[in-house]
């Protein structure tokens, strides 16, 4: 007896430490070892089987005692959740405990950081001054005192992403619609597009400019000025414009207005009108009738004494002048409001043998009931976050709960009910009735109306619930929260007497809460039953009467004023490194190796492009190739085209490069899409293992079972999945913290060895990584396991050898790169990050980087059968087309025909290209050699003068030849190659230009950051991007261009091989070649001039703001150089690309042809060196300079 004693003794003293300790704000650094730890896991242990308890054995011991041992079904549900809960949180418990053993004796030094606690927030020191009409992040980051470094990124990050993503859709769209709108022969149907896209574009324009002009850019006290003028039309003027922008003019919303009252009116007149409605009340019997009066009377009395006895002792006594007490008040006012919205009609019912209800009354007892009750639970929300500040923040109390504060606070409150109830009515007033008005209730309420409506009642029932279920929630979240801080705050105080006052105040509000909380969970969130309408008239008394009359009583009876000591919390900021950017070690630091690897893994991406993007046009063009099988796979050959691509590039310049760095931003980038695309790949591949179960063991039903609609939902979800988990996963990334180690020794920026190399915050990080991977990998894998055991049952069963062998066949392929794939993943990411993991992973890395995505296509065409006839189809499709023949050469016509005018066009082109040539050589040889020209400026333009040279040698030289000679052809390989270098220039030099705008930006409007922002690594980065998109982008034109077929026509009506011409005299693959070309050239025009006209929208407004006329004179010309070259460039290009080649385009396409690429070339330098001073000085010392050397 005495032992069991002294263990209750135990366990009291063990489950009061545990409630001292659990509550308690933070852990206490010096007293954190790992005695300490673990009896605070094991308080949590004992709470959870305290809790878990509790949840059966009370009801096991009435049991014994009952007779009648029933149990509800609400209530049988309510332990079933909690013993489901607290089961599992006592598994995971269990094992913390038991990781927590493993860190304090297996690493007792590195015990207390791994097992430490981390926040992270911005700090604002004492200044308070938003410069801002509204909160907004650019202002709050300027005001913080704070590292804003993981603010301002994920601000960026965030904003850059989604509105890049949304931008191009929308840019996108309206190109192919631009192109409907021109194809259209009615002037009429051209009118009404361009007004309905007229609508949506002022819209876009109005709403994505200010958000860019917004977001954007850096806060600067400029920016933040700026930003907030444009506020105002993103959060006044836009919203006011567009219902006017998209209804005013537009006939169809009018039609539309119309059409649906004609509707509502014949559907009203299709169902009995209804004027009122009988309200059954609480009981039919007349005894009962004169009680029930009797009693809600007195309640209704006490009711309406109490709360304005209440209202009016605090309007008048100046010691309750306080937010606690101004809060009760408002809850007060809507208790009677409540009460008074019911009671009368429920008393008159008792007394009268009329007991019905006009319809406009229902709906506005509706519309009361339901706003009063969202005021209500929202004043109950407000008054627990009230008593939070009081007990938890005394000193902070009078001035963040100030009058203002306290009266915004419930306004807002007032506010949402009325807009709420305002639209549950609306919901209501939608519900026909077909004659039946008998409401088996004594108020109008939503229940029961919905029972007895005859119309659809699916959105009212789905408004009602997903309303009340997210306020009822939202604002009991609220009510948790703060009592999860305000219990701790309350154990902490020290004085008996203090805490009694708080569990005073507090016990008052939370009896308040949870009784009617209760009634109202149970009222709504349940289905509407017969006999749930029943239980909710009963139900309902509480909440419409008894409780109005309770809360003056609850809060007055006992209540007294005391204030609270406040503990003052601070947190401690660690200062860790800033880290900009990282070293990739790369696979080897030998010399002689890196070459050999540059061209093997150059010709492995090669053929992973080439055989990828094969697969997917085959599957594309391919009838056979139709089915679910090759959906999925063309997806897979898509993933892994864009899985190596995130990879390979900065692999292979890293390979050739001294400084092998990657930004912060560029590494989380490419983690992010690791991540995501990783997840894809393993969820598509468990997509085909379950499209392989169907096809093999129902294949009855594979046809209505992998409809389209299917496969693409089906496809949908791991590319949803993927990209969701893989921001999760980048966001633990973002945590982690470097103390000045910058090097990965790794050749992409991967979770282990970022894990392995940090300093801070992977405690978290890892075991989200081995988390995620473990669930993701096994779940995936389990649905190819069980997949393929049935797959294996149902071939078993086949009693066709030729039906197994096919089958094994086309499973054999998808079980390969399964094993591959996986093998190499759990290889790597099911391991804790250590050095000899690291060294080996960067072997494994290889494999599904580099070379799985390179063996995919190989392994799913080498012996696939359906692949190898639909390629043998193909070809035998091309040669069946009439008159097809194999090219081997074209003729190209040229500009004229007229061999007097070849001669003299000879000579005029052959003295343009030798002034390009000398020119653009000039002006590179003078940038390299002029001290004065090392700026970033003259960095790009002597690689726009590089571009230009090899953009006009790779076409004059070709036409300078067919001037002269009378057969003018070029062979089909020399033609690709010109279309393909053609094209990669073309990008490069327009993303040189986007560059160059962007490099006046920063030396026109931050001039004191231009050296640093502008350093010779960045130039040489931001110069790499032009040269490494533009090929790749090219290869993929080309790669379209080679699918065209010809048939006789081999002439081509140009003086050298572009597109429009070759797919005017094309006789096959056109289709997706014309609308590929307009895609990409538009997307990238597009962009590459916004990038432009951003640049010099902030431009001109620098130059503006100048005082010196010298120096607005100064900018502008070097601007109008630029923008010359931009104007004259880019207009070509539009006029030559965004448009469907016809014989009329292609022959304006020629002259057009000449401007861009001979002439262009020669005025770029020309244009730039002319009117602009320091070119001039350097060409003017040079040549003192030789005739000094002379």
């Amino acid at each position: 007896m005495n032992k069991t004693v002294q263990s209750y003794g135990l366990l009291g003293d063990l489950s009061d430490h545990c409630w001292r300790e659990s509550w308690h704000g933070r852990i206490d650094q010096g007293k954190f070892t790992p005695a300490y730890s673990y009896v605070l896991l094991s308080c949590q242990l004992v709470l959870s089987g305290s809790v878990l308890s509790t949840n059966v054995t009370p009801k096991m011991l009435v049991n014994f005692l009952s007779e009648k041992k029933t149990i509800s079904y609400a209530a049988c549900l309510v332990p079933c959740y909690f013993f489901f809960a607290m089961v599992i949180t006592e598994y995971y418990m269990l094992a913390v405990m038991t990781y927590d053993r493993y860190m304090a004796i297996c690493n007792p030094l590195l015990y207390s950081s791994k097992m430490s606690k981390g926040k992270y927030r911005l700090i604002f020191c004492g200044s308070n001054l938003i410069s801002h009409f509204y909160c907004a992040d650019p202002p709050l980051i300027r005001l913080s005192c704070s590292d804003t470094f993981i603010k301002k990124t994920s601000m960026f990050v965030v904003a850059g992403f989604n509105l890049s993503n949304s931008l191009p859709i929308i840019l996108i769209s309206y190109l192919f619609i631009l192109i409907a709108i021109l194809r259209m022969q009615s002037a009429e149907g051209r009118r009404k597009a361009f007004s309905t896209c007229g609508s949506h574009l002022v819209a876009v324009t109005v709403f994505y400019g200010t958000l860019f002009c917004m977001y954007v850019g850096p806060p600067t006290d400029k920016s933040v000025e700026q930003s907030k003028i444009i506020a105002v039309f993103y959060t006044f003027v836009s919203l006011m414009f567009n219902p006017i922008i998209y209804s005013l003019r537009n006939k169809d919303v009018k039609q539309a207005f119309w059409k649906l009252v004609k509707r509502n009116a014949i559907m009203k007149r299709n169902f009995t009108s209804v004027t009122e409605f009988i309200l059954l009340g609480l009981t039919s019997r007349v005894e009962l009738q004169i009680l029930f009066f009797v009693v809600f009377l007195v309640v209704y009395v006490a009711t309406v004494a109490g709360n304005l006895g209440m209202i009016v002792l605090i309007q008048t006594n100046a010691r309750l002048h306080t937010p606690m007490y101004f809060f009760l008040s408002h809850l007060s006012f809507v208790d009677l409001c409540f009460s008074s919205n019911v009671t009368p009609k429920m008393l008159q019912i008792f007394l009268l043998e009329k007991t019905t209800i006009s319809y406009p009354a229902c709906l506005v007892q509706c519309y009361l009931f339901i706003a009063l009750v969202h005021v209500e639970i929202y004043i109950l929300a407000l008054m627990t976050f009230d008593r939070y500040m009081a007990i938890c923040n005394p000193l902070l109390y009078g001035s963040k709960m100030s009058q203002s504060v306290c009266t915004s606070l419930i306004t807002v409150s007032y506010m949402y009910g009325a807009l709420t109830g305002l639209m549950e009515t609306m919901w209501t007033y939608n519900l026909a009735f077909c004659g039946h008005n008998k409401i088996n209730h004594f108020y109008c309420a939503d229940p029961p109306l919905i029972k007895l409506a005859c119309s659809d009642t699916y959105h009212k029932e789905t408004s009602m619930f997903v309303v009340a279920g997210f306020n009822l929630s939202f604002s009991l979240l609220i009510i948790l929260t703060s009592y999860l801080y305000i219990f701790p705050a309350i154990l902490r105080i020290s004085s008996t007497e203090g805490k009694h006052k708080a569990f005073s105040t507090c016990g008052s509000h939370l009896t308040a809460v949870i009784i009617f909380y209760a009634t109202l969970f149970f009222m709504y969130l349940r289905p509407t039953l017969k006999e749930s309408v029943e239980q909710g008239k009963m139900v309902a008394v509480f909440y419409t009467t008894v409780i109005p009359m309770l809360n003056p009583m609850i809060y007055s009876l006992r209540n007294k004023d005391r204030l609270i000591p406040h503990i003052d919390r601070r947190e401690k900021m660690l200062n860790f490194t800033d880290v900009t950017e990282f070293i990739l070690l790369g696979l080897t630091s030998q010399k002689e190796l890196q070459v050999a690897f540059f061209i093997i893994f150059l010709v492995v991406y090669l053929v992973t492009m080439v055989g990828n993007i094969g697969m997917m046009i085959l599957i594309k063009i391919s009838p056979q190739l139709s089915s679910p099988m090759y959906f999925f796979l063309s997806h897979l050959s898509f993933v892994d085209v864009w899985f190596s691509s995130n990879v390979t590039p900065k692999m292979l310049e890293n390979l050739l490069s001294t400084r092998k760095t990657i930004s912060y931003t560029g590494c989380l980038t490419q983690c992010f899409f690791f991540i995501a695309l990783v997840h894809v790949e393993i969820f598509i591949l468990s997509v085909m293992a379950f499209d392989r179960y169907m096809a093999i063991g129902k294949p009855l039903l594979y046809g209505s079972k992998m409809s389209r609609v299917v496969c693409i939902r089906l496809i949908s979800f791991p590319y949803i999945y993927g990209f969701l988990t893989s921001l999760a996963a980048t966001l633990w990334t973002h945590g982690l913290y470097f103390c000045g180690k910058t090097e990965i020794n790794h050749f992409y920026c991967a979770d282990p060895p970022l894990i392995k190399m940090a300093c801070a915050g992977t405690f978290v990080k890892e075991y989200t990584m081995l988390f995620l991977a473990g669930i993701n990998f096994t779940y995936s894998l389990i649905v190819v396991i069980i997949s393929y055991l049935f797959i294996l049952v149902a071939i078993l069963r086949m009693r066709s050898a030729e039906g197994r062998r096919k089958a094994f066949s086309t499973c054999g392929s998808h079980l390969t790169a399964v094993g591959v794939f996986y093998g190499t993943l759990i290889f790597m990411y099911l391991q804790r990050p250590t050095e000899e993991s690291v060294e080996q992973g960067k072997m494994v890395a290889v494999f599904y980087t580099t070379v799985i995505p390179m063996l995919n296509p190989m392994i799913y065409s080498l012996r696939n059968k359906d692949v190898k006839e639909a390629l043998d189809k193909h070809r035998l499709y091309i040669k069946a087309m009439p008159n097809f023949t194999d090219v081997t050469e074209f003729l190209l016509v040229g500009l004229t025909r007229r061999q007097e005018l070849q001669v003299l066009f000879f000579a005029v082109f052959l003295v343009v290209y030798m002034v390009t040539l000398l020119g653009n050589v000039g002006m590179i040889i003078l940038i390299s050699i002029s001290p004065p020209l090392q700026s970033p400026m003259y960095f790009f333009l002597s690689h726009l003068s590089f571009v230009d040279v090899l953009f006009s040698s790779n076409v004059t030289p070709k036409m300078l030849e067919n001037l002269l000679s009378e057969r003018k052809t070029i062979s089909y390989v020399g033609c690709l190659i010109q279309c393909y270098f053609f094209i990669a220039l073309v990008h490069v030099e327009v993303y040189i230009l986007a560059v160059m705008a962007f490099d006046r930006y920063m030396a026109i409007c931050n001039p004191l950051l231009y050296s640093s922002k502008m350093s010779r690594v960045v130039c040489v980065r931001l110069i790499s991007v032009p040269y490494v998109y533009g090929f790749s982008v090219s290869l993929i034109c080309t790669l379209w261009t080679y699918g065209l077929y010809f048939c006789e026509n081999f002439e081509i009506n140009h003086f050298y091989c572009a597109d429009p011409p070759l797919i005017k005299i094309a006789c096959g693959g056109v289709y997706i070649k014309e609308y590929t070309m307009i895609v990409i050239a538009g997307i990238n025009f597009t962009y590459s001039l916004s990038v432009v006209l951003i640049s010099y929208s902030l431009i001109v407004v620098a130059v503006l703001r100048m005082r010196s006329a010298d120096g607005r004179k100064k900018a502008f010309s070097t601007c109008g150089s630029h923008l010359t070259a931009v104007s004259m460039f880019y207009g070509t290009l539009i006029f030559m690309y965004l448009r469907r080649p016809t014989e009329e385009s292609v022959e304006q396409g020629k002259m057009v042809a000449v401007f861009y690429t001979t002439v262009i070339p020669m005025l770029n330098p020309m244009i730039y060196s002319l009117r602009n001073k320091d070119v001039k000085e350097a060409v003017s010392k040079a040549i003192a300079k030789a005739n000094l050397r002379k």
